[in-house]
C-alpha cells in the first residue's frame, strides 16, 4: 500500500510498475485502474464486458454484489452515461473496480480506489477484491486518512517526494528519464469541441506504442473572458443572443454536438448548462496540475459543465467538483478567495496569443507540431506517429556494403554471387 501526500508520485509509481512490468518478460497479466478511469455510455454490461466479453448476467450480478453497487439499485441492463443512471464518484470507482476484478489480473494497480466511498463500503470492498483475486498482486494507493479501509494484512510504503526519474533502458542509472513527446492543450471548460477532442487523443494515445513516455499539459483558454464572474446564462438563451439565431436551433445544434461526444463514450446533455466566466475554474486546474491531476479534474470539470448543468462560475460547485477528484478542500477554497494562480492562467493565455492561437482545442506536440480543433481518432494517431518518427529517427550505424538478403535473393559483398 502506499500512502503520500498529493502530489508525492504515487500515481507515477503505479504508471512505471505498469511499465516495467510491460517491458519485463512476465508473461502475466496487468491492470492499472487509474483514478479517473472512465465508465462508458451504455449500460452496466457493456462495462463489464469491455473485461470479459463472456460474462453472463450471473457473473455480472456477481460482480455487482462484491462492490455493493447492487445494494444502490445497479444491475447488469442499468443504463450509464447520458440518458441513463448519473452514477456518483464513488459509485464510478466501484464500477471500474469491478470490471479490473473481472479481468483476473496477475498484478491489480488501484489508483485511489475508494476516494469519494463511505469507510464500511470502502472495507467491505477491498476484502472482497482480496477474497476474489487471491492470487492476485495488488498494489494500492491511498490517503493517509484511508489506512482504515484495508481489511487486511498489508505492507505500506509512505512517499513524501516523487520517486527519483526512473534511467532509461540501455542507459546509465544517472540518466534522467525526461518525457520524450510533450503535448500541451489549450482548451476551455465551456469548448464542447475541447471536450470532445481531448477524449479523441486519449482513444488515439491508447494504441500508441510509446504512450508512457507522453507528458500532457493542460493550457488555459477563455473562450469568453468578458463574461461577468458568478454570474450564468442558460446557454441555449446565450448563444442565440451570441450568434443571432433562435435557442430551439442552439439547441438542434447541441443535439449534433451531444452525438459526436457519446459515440466516443462521453455524456452529453446541455439542457441544463449555462454559460459564466471560467477563470476560477482554469485557476484550479493549475492548482491540481501540481499533484499531476490537471486534465483530471478539466475532464471532471468537462463533463458536469457538458452533461450535468454544472454551474463552472460556482465556487460551491467547483469546490466540490475538485474534492471528488482528491484535492484538499481547505486548500481549493483558499486559492478560489485569493488570487492565487491567476498570473498561470494569463501566462497560457499570452503564450496562446503569441502562438497564434485564436480557437481550441490546440494541440502543441514538442512545441512545434501542432493540431488544430478535434480531428478524428485517426489523425492524431497519424500525427503522434508522424511526430515520434521524425523526432526519434532510427539511425543506421556502419557501413552500407554489409551481406544482406533480399526478399529473392542473399549476396556477398563485393561480389555478384546470390543464393536463391
Amino acid at each position: 500500500m502506499l500512502t503520500g501526500p498529493s502530489g508525492a508520485g504515487k500515481t507515477t509509481l503505479l504508471r512505471r510498475l505498469r511499465s516495467e512490468h510491460a517491458a519485463g518478460a512476465s508473461d502475466g497479466r496487468v491492470v492499472l485502474v487509474p483514478h479517473n478511469d472512465q465508465v462508458l455510455t451504455g449500460t452496466v454490461a457493456d462495462n463489464l464486458r469491455l473485461a470479459d466479453p463472456d460474462l453472463d448476467d450471473d457473473a455480472m450480478r456477481h460482480l455487482l454484489d462484491l462492490v455493493r453497487l447492487d445494494r444502490a439499485g445497479i444491475a447488469p441492463e442499468t443504463p450509464t452515461g447520458t440518458g441513463g443512471r448519473e452514477l456518483s464518484g464513488g459509485e464510478q470507482r466501484r464500477l471500474t473496480l469491478a470490471r479490473a476484478i473481472a479481468a483476473r489480473p496477475d498484478l491489480l494497480l488501484l489508483d485511489e480506489p475508494v476516494t469519494g466511498v463511505d469507510p464500511p463500503t470502502a472495507q467491505a470492498v477491498l476484502a472482497a477484491v482480496r477474497t476474489e483475486l487471491p492470487a492476485t498482486a495488488l498494489v494500492l494507493t491511498l490517503h493517509e486518512s484511508q489506512r482504515e479501509a484495508v481489511p487486511f494484512d498489508a505492507a505500506w510504503v509512505r512517499l513524501d517526494s516523487p520517486p527519483s526519474p526512473a534511467p532509461r533502458r540501455n542507459s546509465s542509472a544517472s540518466e534522467a528519464l525526461v518525457p520524450d513527446m510533450k503535448i500541451e492543450i489549450w482548451s476551455d471548460v465551456a469548448c464542447p469541441f475541447c471536450y470532445i477532442g481531448e477524449r479523441h487523443l486519449d482513444l488515439a494515445l491508447e494504441g500508441f506504442a510509446h504512450r508512457d513516455d507522453v507528458e500532457i499539459v493542460p493550457r488555459s483558454f477563455e473562450l469568453d473572458p468578458s463574461a461577468t464572474p458568478g454570474e450564468h446564462t442558460p446557454m441555449a438563451e446565450a448563444l442565440a443572443a451570441k450568434f443571432g439565431t433562435t435557442p430551439a436551433q442552439v439547441e438542434a445544434m447541441q443535439r449534433g454536438i451531444g452525438e459526436k461526444a457519446q459515440a466516443v463514450g462521453l455524456e452529453f446533455d446541455t439542457r441544463k448548462s449555462s454559460t459564466t466566466n471560467t477563470f476560477d475554474a482554469h485557476r484550479l486546474v493549475h492548482l491540481a496540475e501540481q499533484s499531476g491531476r490537471g486534465r483530471e479534474l478539466m475532464h471532471a470539470l468537462m463533463t458536469g459543465y457538458f452533461a450535468h448543468g454544472l454551474r463552472a462560475g460556482d465556487r460551491d460547485e467547483l469546490v466540490r467538483v475538485a474534492t471528488e477528484v482528491g484535492l484538499d478542500e481547505s486548500r481549493v477554497r483558499d486559492v478560489l478567495a485569493g488570487e492565487e494562480f491567476a498570473d498561470d492562467v494569463r501566462a497560457d493565455e499570452a503564450k496562446a496569443r503569441a502562438t497564434g492561437i485564436t480557437g481550441v482545442p490546440f494541440f502543441l506536440i514538442d512545441g512545434k507540431y501542432a493540431v488544430s480543433g478535434a480531428q478524428p481518432v485517426e489523425a492524431f494517431r497519424s500525427a503522434l506517429d508522424e511526430v515520434w518518427a521524425k523526432e526519434h529517427p532510427v539511425q543506421v550505424l556502419g557501413g552500407d556494403d554489409a551481406a544482406v538478403c533480399t526478399d529473392d535473393s542473399c549476396a556477398l559483398p563485393g561480389t555478384s554471387t546470390t543464393q536463391a
